[in-house]
């Protein structure tokens, strides 16, 4: 990651400065209220209007207590996956060049089925203190309709405030396409609970490395 050149003394200033003056396609948008929330450090959960007629997007806004290259590194252990994002049994990397990567998730099982789905995710880096982990679904030929997803995209946006502070935005869109009778688990694996559970445990994980 670019070193940091700016440091932001003010909290405050830093998350008007991400609402009013950053570039598009580094700002964190909020309104006032929810600017307030994240000030006192509580974390924003809100759902998303869609273009798309069906699926859910879902985004989630916090502080996290460390630089933005710890959150980097710990959001692209993508082996370790498993020891802190909610339901994932293990991520397998098919391919990795630089700072791209295709990768397989293969799900927790609930009620006997395991859902898989191949995701393509790379690493951008906006401006000296803003970092983009986007990614989007992509084609895992062996398998069946069945046993995957219809679709899923999003980014983790990371914007370092202070030496040992960042805010982060976690967002995800994710279509499970039909759900048969006795599978609405499915569904409830996109519930805003569980997105923002995926925030909460990876706000542990990096705010818990050892320096």
């Amino acid at each position: 990651m670019i070193p940091l050149k700016t440091k932001i003394p003010s909290l405050v200033f830093a998350i008007t400065c991400l609402i009013t003056s950053a570039p598009a396609a580094s700002n964190i948008s909020m309104n006032e209220a929810e600017t307030a929330r994240v000030q006192s450090g509580e974390i924003v959960v809100r759902e998303i209007p869609s273009e798309k007629p069906v699926g859910l997007t879902i985004e989630v806004i916090g502080l996290m207590q460390a630089p933005a290259n710890d959150l980097v590194q710990v959001l692209m252990d993508y082996e370790n996956y498993h020891e802190f994002m909610p339901s994932t049994k293990r991520v397998e990397i098919v391919e990795q060049e630089g700072h791209e990567a295709v990768l397989n998730f293969i799900l927790d099982p609930i009620m006997g089925i395991a859902k898989r789905h191949r995701i393509q995710i790379n690493l951008l880096e906006l401006d000296d203190s803003t970092s983009k982990l986007q990614w989007h679904l992509v084609e895992w030929p062996e398998l069946e309709p069945k046993d995957t997803i219809k679709d899923t995209q999003g980014y983790w946006l990371i914007k370092q405030t202070s030496k040992r502070q960042s805010i982060v935005l976690y967002h995800v869109y994710t279509d499970p396409g039909p759900v048969p009778f006795g599978l609405q688990w499915v569904v409830g694996k996109l519930s805003k609970g569980s997105i923002e559970d995926a925030f909460t445990e990876t706000k542990a994980r990096v705010e818990n490395l050892k320096p």
